[in-house]
């Protein structure tokens, strides 16, 4: 499951490129 991942990063505003 990848969407709880690209979901969070999106809520981070993507400044957690791990």
């Amino acid at each position: 499951i990848e969407q709880v991942y690209r979901a969070f990063k999106i809520m981070r505003g993507e400044a957690y490129h791990k």
